[in-house]
């Protein structure tokens, strides 16, 4: 590795915005794996860090190279790095587990009690390279390129949220039409669903869950989705209602929208406290309630080999921007642009 310095993205200032910075290349540590970074893209996270709210106030040290959705290259090692070796074509698990806690010895790694996550709690991937802890590397199958395989993590929360609920067979909902969403529809046709509903706020996006296999979407802004769908379903409701918003209201509509003895997956992260009739709406139905949180280790990431590797899901169409580097705070301003119509924004050195 004869290259010493490159371009990072550097949330310095706690305050709006960030600086591309020239600095030095990092070295890898024990147990630690340096790769080139080919494609990367920016994460609802990010904006958070970028806009620098409450939440970032509270959670983000600064000087911070930020970023966690990637695909690279392994081009060293440090030592006792596993099985990992130079050349690897990688994507990062971004939750870096203890491998010691009680979550971990029981297979719930993306649960692990002393968890810290990559461009969040340490340096990224905005970066022209990158350092992470070996054990959390992924190895790619050749056959999902670059700008593919940087997009596995949200792609994988998508995963997740939809085989927790089993949906094989049976009548689901997608609440949220954002990308996760929009991958959710998609995942769930692949699975098996026999009739799927997506639900939304942006008529373009809509359209997008269409096309990647919801059979109906609704606009919520202009038509009640409770009242449609129980009247689609012959007062029955869904069996599956997948919550990718975090909004209150759409939590609400999430859980009337069930079945008797339904189940809901809840991904969307709420801003505070959400309030919501436990009694009627929860217990006496029946519900079982999941909380998805990341994507499990690694048995996820197995789920997703073939939808990718194979195109069974495309996750390309909701690639709605492509940028360099250097030209990333363009890109985190059109992602942030509310006259813009945008998807997901990737980023190649």
């Amino acid at each position: 590795m004869a290259k010493k310095k490159m371009l990072a993205v550097m949330k310095t200032a706690r305050a709006y915005g960030c600086e591309l910075r020239e600095v030095d290349v990092p070295r890898p540590g024990p147990g630690e794996a340096l790769v080139r970074t080919l494609a990367c893209s920016i994460c609802g996270t990010d904006k958070h860090i970028y806009k620098w709210g409450a939440w970032a106030e509270k959670r983000i040290p600064t000087p911070l190279i930020f970023g966690h959705e990637c695909a690279g290259e392994v081009v060293e090692l440090g030592p006792d790095a596993g099985d990992a070796a130079v050349g690897d074509y990688v994507s990062v698990e971004c939750h870096v587990f203890c491998n010691r806690c009680r979550q971990c010895a029981s297979g719930l790694r993306h649960i692990c009690r002393d968890v810290k996550i990559f461009g969040v709690d340490f340096n990224g991937c905005f970066a022209e390279y990158f350092t992470v802890p070996a054990r959390c590397l992924w190895k790619n199958d050749p056959r999902i390129e670059p700008e593919v395989a940087c997009l596995q993590d949200p792609f994988g929360n998508a995963t997740f949220t939809v085989s927790s609920c089993e949906v094989s067979g049976k009548t689901v909902a997608v609440v949220g039409d954002g990308p996760i969403g929009i991958y959710a529809a998609g995942i769930a046709r692949a699975f098996g669903a026999r009739r799927i509903f997506g639900l939304g706020l942006v008529d373009s996006k809509l359209a997008m869950m269409k096309q990647f296999g919801a059979d109906e979407v609704i606009n919520v802004k202009r038509r009640d989705p409770v009242s449609e769908i129980m009247a689609a379903t012959k007062g029955e409701g869904v069996d599956v209602s997948l919550e990718m918003t975090g909004a209150a209201p759409a939590i609400n509509q999430a859980i009337a929208i069930l079945r008797r003895g339904g189940k809901m997956a809840l991904f969307g992260l709420p801003d505070g406290p959400v309030s919501m009739d436990i009694a009627e709406g929860v217990i006496f139905k029946g519900l079982t309630l999941l909380g998805i949180n990341g994507r499990e280790v690694f048995n996820t990431w197995e789920e997703m080999l073939p939808l990718l590797a194979e195109k069974r899901v495309d996750p390309r169409p909701v690639t709605t921007h492509k940028f360099k580097l250097a030209d990333f705070v363009k890109a985190m301003e059109t992602g942030l642009d509310p006259n813009v119509d945008s998807g997901k924004i990737v980023l190649a050195p």
